[in-house]
């Protein structure tokens, strides 16, 4: 695989992109046109793939002070999916990965973003630059003593509520069927904060003999009783389609009563108006961690890996890493299994978005 190494800035420097205005949110065709927050003191691997070309990005060791956690590599690729082995135009996934967040070694952001309908691609774009502006104010006054773990738990908490609610403002889009999913990593003070939304995930693995898998998050489906019993409470409707001798296919899903719209796969999102007046919710699952000394890979991926790959699979593949600090070895060994499954299995592939974190 051809690598070829450019430049980026350091983002110590760079405050995350400001927002455009909605004329201009419409005017960018695909995602790719939005720059993501840039990594500390990186270097830029482009690879090329059968599927397309993929950008991996991989942060050099940085030597931290006592008591914090270091990012020790960092690595990530997202790429668009295929129908029908024809590229798709636009990658919907999105992500974040800032190693030394508000200038901070004391502070690391990672997200990802997974869109869909016709606008998704839109909708992450702006949940890429949108979920750094919101958490900066609110790390900076923890880093600064003035605020309190619990305190920035609770913010992260209303940040998913009330990011959904100005998107859906903010946005010309067709909102009301397009949306996304959302799984967000914040390191702070040698805490973990995890939030999701949707069926994006997070995982943590922890150094021994043999390694420990600790989930960070759970998928969010409308079949499961907790999330089918809100839905159905607010009068939405919540079964699989049908073939045309009425046999179920595939998972339950979320539509509108009385009509075929839109069947959405998953019980919460960000965006999906339509369906959120029956039950999807914006409401997040908020995991918070001490960091142990053992806790060294923090794995974050969209639902492209996570179809045909399971969360024990993906940890041992990182495992293989780390000590080599190939993060990056990681995220493309992840992708190119995922790619070779789903066409084993689908015309289809989907997107694909993966960030590696190895801590010490």
């Amino acid at each position: 695989m051809l690598m070829e190494r450019t430049q980026v800035k350091d983002s110590r420097s760079t405050r995350p992109p400001l927002l455009r205005t909605p004329k201009e949110a419409r005017r960018r065709p695909t995602a790719a046109h939005i720059q993501p927050p840039v990594l500390s003191r990186p270097r830029t691997l482009s690879a090329s793939a059968r599927t397309g070309s993929a950008e991996v990005q991989k942060s050099k060791r940085l030597d931290f002070g006592p008591g914090e956690v270091r990012v020790t590599a960092l690595a990530s690729v997202s790429m668009a999916g295929e129908d029908n082995s024809v590229p798709k135009e636009n990658n919907q996934d999105a992500y974040v990965a800032v190693k030394g967040f508000c200038g901070s070694d004391r502070a690391h952001l990672f997200a990802i973003f997974d869109g869909h309908g016709e606008d998704g691609h839109l909708l992450t774009a702006y949940l890429r630059e949108k979920i750094p502006q919101v958490l900066e104010p609110a790390v900076v006054e923890v880093l600064a003593g003035r605020s309190s773990i619990e305190e920035l738990r609770q913010q992260l908490r209303a940040l998913f509520p009330a990011v959904h609610m100005q998107m859906c403002q903010d946005l010309p889009l067709d909102s009301d069927v397009s949306g996304s999913t959302a799984v967000v990593a914040l390191i702070v003070e040698g805490l973990l904060l995890c939030g999701s939304v949707g069926d994006s995930r997070a995982l943590l693995g922890s150094k021994g003999s043999p390694w420990r898998l600790l989930p960070l998050t759970r998928d969010h489906r409308p079949g499961s009783p907790r999330e089918n019993a809100r839905i159905s409470e607010r009068g939405g409707r919540v079964e699989p389609n049908y073939d045309e001798n009425h046999e179920p296919l595939g998972s339950p899903r979320v539509w509108v009563p009385g009509q075929s719209l839109p069947g959405l796969a998953m019980s919460r999102s960000l965006g999906d108006a339509l369906v959120h007046r029956y039950g999807v919710t914006p409401e997040a699952d908020i995991v918070v961690r001490q960091l142990r000394p053992w806790d060294r890979i923090l794995l974050l991926a969209s639902d492209g890996i996570w179809t045909y790959l399971s969360n024990e699979e993906a940890l041992q593949m990182a495992e293989r890493n780390y000590h080599k600090r190939k993060a990056a070895d990681t995220c493309e060994q992840l992708y190119k299994e995922a790619v070779r499954r789903w066409k084993l299995n689908s015309s289809r592939v989907d997107d694909i978005t993966v960030v590696t974190v190895f801590l010490n």
